[in-house]
């Protein structure tokens, strides 16, 4: 059966980023320095290839199961 697949947008990316660093904000990891941590780089990482114009054109993943 072929995997189901979802193309994602610059700005759908961007609103990923705005997600992850408010989670990485948010007191309920306050547990958990080391995931606000990833959580913060990943959304640094990703607002970084946005501004450098990356990715050039939509993505497509693989859906998860």
């Amino acid at each position: 059966m072929p995997k189901a697949t979802k193309t994602i947008t610059r700005d759908e990316i961007g609103h990923i980023v705005d997600r992850l660093r408010a989670r990485a904000e948010s007191r309920l990891m306050n547990n958990t320095p080391e995931l606000q941590s990833d959580l913060r780089v990943a959304a640094i990482v990703l607002r970084a290839a946005l501004s450098i114009g990356f990715p050039v054109r939509p993505i497509d993943i693989d859906e998860p199961a």
